[in-house]
């Protein structure tokens, strides 16, 4: 039993009851009540009473007035047709068309709408209107904005979210500048807004705006304030190369800017550039003093500039290296940067100094700075040229992969070089098939290509492995190349065989055969370029016979009479019949043994080929590939007439154009190539007399006269082996390469052992 009280009107009553107890843990059937929590009770918001005050209005004008009566008018006039047609169409009919399915619709009250509806527009006509806001523009000066209008906007668009020069497009500037001029041009403009005008003109145009500009400022009554000067010095000497006049034009206008102000290190590095794009590097020097002597400090950007004027304008690679070490030792602030080391090492690999590369490139690693795909490129290709590094050619080329860049035209190129001076055919072929579908072909891929042809080797007498196939990860690129490749389908008619690899010579005489006439036809600014030609010479020279390298050196090379002094010769043959009809025996008899391997466009192309449109100019390296085919056919009448043509070129302008140390470099390669010749068939004393002529002259040695020392062993020519030897002793004694006995003594009598 328990007793609960409860308290009911203020007294307690006891109740018993029968109470039951079930443990929480028991299983029942009834579900457990859930108590709601306690909220309080939500009260209605009071509605809040309408003010009968009225607020006060502003005055009504005369306009606003006469509005308002037009307004009530209408309204009135409204009213009166609504009521009319509300006769004829029902409330119900009109909803339904609107709504369909509402049948009890309320009737709608023309009159209080009319007057929400007059209401609205007695308020609208009290409010200010607002002004449009302006289209925006190129922020110019107020002023020249207010006399363009919106031609700024029209003519010139900015292409970004900033204004700034390099993101403009719709570059029409001069009819900005015509529009300008006639709404008043620079008068009344202050200094101040005319700069900030210019400076908004890219360079690339302000470089054709400078006479407009100076006709504006002469018109305004103007004097051209040095700012716009420096303006248009720089524009002046942007893109490449600066001609005389242009360079006339930046002295004039640093001579009147020094006459308003003192020139600040700005102004000499824009001059240094001026000099340098000018290749007037003595200019250059005279600056650099200029600065010396007012003690203006060199910065990294001067240094940069005359780095770039000796590599690239004055391919002086010596003189680069020196600015180069300069700017390393000099200071901190001006050590050479990414792009610099690339600049030098690519030099180091274009003259052949591999190693000097290599050594910069080690450096350029343990200074920590970012790796590029120029760098690793050229080192692949130099040591593509060295037969100690070669091994490592494609290890560069693999590392553009590891990094994850996708090779660019240039590392592609350099990728056909490689397998080309390899004499893989098969890779550069495939190579090649993958610029001509993506549409790619350069000079530099054709160059490839042909030199590809020049050095190929049959596979019966090969004796090394191709570079790419020495590794794990180059077999798998050159495979994953050729199976990529399939040459039974022809893109752009470019005439390749149908398989991938070339089993003889003679398929490669005709493949070059038909790439060069389906160049003509496509690609005939590649058929004149000399390291083309050479390429396709050899072709002829290494695979061929001599009457294939006779028609591929008449139909693709011409001498070039320009400077040749004419001169009128007579020459009589008597004529002996049997000489003339056994010669022409012979003549039928070799054309019917050798056979030329020519493509049958030739055929076609005979009327183009007639002028020298489609040839290259006959210079010193393709006579040395047309003496030395002398030499291996043993043509001795061809080669009279090289040596007598290689005569008259030397008088052409061609020729005379080369520097002093050019025209003896390419006579040396010449002679040396002669003597060759003449021992190939056993002239023994015809090389030896083409030695001696130019023993004062040539810097012998044996690497030039080994082979007609060795033919000169063979016949037992001692006597002639003793007079090389001597001709070597004495260019090394004069060329500074041996020292001389006497010296020698003396030095050893100086020392005393």
């Amino acid at each position: 039993m328990i007793r609960s009280t409860v308290r009911q009107n203020n007294s307690l009553l006891l109740l018993s009851k029968r109470c039951l107890f079930v443990p929480s843990s028991s299983i029942t059937n009834r579900p457990k009540r859930k108590l709601k929590p306690f909220t309080e009770p939500k009260l209605k918001p009071k509605p809040k009473p309408r003010s009968t005050e009225e607020q006060p209005q502003p005055k009504p004008s005369a306009v606003d007035i006469k509005l308002q009566s037009k307004a009530k008018h209408s309204l009135k006039g409204l009213r009166s047709l609504s009521r009319e047609i509300s006769h004829y169409i029902s409330p119900d009919a009109l909803t339904t068309t609107i709504k369909p399915g509402i049948k009890d619709l309320p009737p709608i009250d023309i009159e209080d709408t009319s007057d929400d509806i007059f209401n609205q527009i007695n308020n609208s006509g009290t409010k200010e209107l607002e002004k449009p806001k302006p289209p925006p523009s190129l922020m110019f000066p107020e002023q020249i904005n207010q006399r363009l209008g919106l031609v700024s906007d029209m003519l010139i668009q900015p292409n970004g979210k900033t204004n700034l020069p390099q993101e403009i497009k719709n570059n029409n500037w001069n009819m900005l500048l015509i529009q300008l001029d006639q709404t008043g041009g620079f008068k009344g403009l202050t200094q101040k807004d005319i700069t900030h005008f210019i400076r908004k003109i890219p360079l690339k145009n302000l470089k054709s705006l400078i006479p407009h500009l100076e006709k504006m400022h002469h018109d305004a009554g103007l004097t051209i304030h040095y700012n716009v000067y420096y303006l248009f010095t720089r524009a002046l000497t942007t893109g490449g190369r600066i001609s005389d006049l242009q360079l006339k034009m930046v002295e004039r206008y640093f001579d009147e800017i020094s006459k308003q102000t003192e020139l600040k290190i700005d102004h000499y590095e824009t001059m240094v550039y001026a000099y340098v794009k000018n290749n007037n590097m003595t200019k250059v020097d005279d600056v650099l003093k200029i600065m010396k002597d007012k003690d203006i400090p060199i910065s990294k950007s001067i240094y940069t500039a005359v780095f770039q004027g000796y590599s690239f304008y004055q391919k002086n690679h010596d003189k680069a290296l020196e600015v180069f070490d300069a700017m390393k030792f000099f200071s901190k602030e001006t050590s050479p940067d990414e792009n610099v080391y690339t600049d030098v090492i690519i030099s180091c690999v274009a003259n052949r100094q591999l190693e000097k590369g290599l050594d910069l490139y080690q450096e350029f690693q343990d200074n920590n700075l970012k790796v590029n795909q120029r760098i690793l490129s050229a080192l692949a290709k130099g040591c593509s040229r060295s037969r100690q590094y070669k091994f490592d050619a494609w290890n560069y080329i693999f590392q553009i992969y590891d990094y994850g860049w996708a090779p660019t035209l240039q590392t592609y190129e350099h990728m056909l070089y490689i397998s080309a001076t390899d004499g893989d055919v098969e890779l550069t072929r495939a190579l090649f098939y993958k610029l001509l579908e993506s549409n790619s072909v350069s000079g530099q891929a054709f160059i490839s290509l042909m030199l590809s042809y020049s050095k190929y080797i049959p596979p019966s007498r090969r004796t090394e492995p191709f570079l790419a196939s020495l590794t794990d990860k180059g077999r798998l690129f050159r495979q994953g190349i050729l199976n990529g490749v399939d040459f039974t389908k022809p893109v752009q008619e470019f005439p390749f065989l149908p398989f991938q690899t070339i089993p003889d010579t003679k398929f490669i005489l005709a493949e070059s055969s038909a790439v060069w006439a389906h160049a003509i036809i496509k690609y005939p600014q590649f058929v004149r370029q000399h390291q083309v030609v050479t390429s396709y010479l050899t072709v002829a020279l290494e695979l061929g016979e001599f009457e294939e390298f006779k028609d591929r050196f008449d139909a693709s090379t011409y001498l070039n009479t320009e400077g040749i002094p004419k001169a009128r010769e007579v020459e009589i043959i008597e004529p002996d019949q049997e000489n003339d009809t056994t010669d022409e025996v012979k003549q039928q008899d070799s054309s019917s043994s050798n056979e030329l391997i020519k493509s049958p466009i030739f055929k076609h192309l005979e009327p183009a080929l007639v002028d020298n449109r489609f040839k290259a100019a006959r210079d010193s390296f393709i006579y040395n590939i047309a003496i030395r085919a002398a030499g291996r056919f043993k043509k001795y009448e061809f080669a009279q007439d090289i040596l007598k043509e290689r005569g008259q070129y030397r008088k052409s302008n061609n020729f005379k154009r080369l520097t002093p140390k050019e025209q003896e470099r390419e006579d040396f390669q010449f002679a040396s190539y002669l003597v060759e010749c003449w021992t190939n068939m056993n002239l023994l004393e015809d090389a030896y007399a083409v030695v001696l002529s130019s023993v004062e002259r040539f810097p012998w040695s044996w690497k030039q006269l080994g082979v007609l020392s060795r033919a000169a062993m063979k016949l037992g020519s001692l006597s002639l082996v003793e007079s090389l030897k001597n001709v070597v002793r004495f260019s090394q004694e004069k060329n500074h390469g041996k020292i001389k006995y006497i010296d020698f003594k003396t030095y050893v009598m100086n020392r005393g052992y």
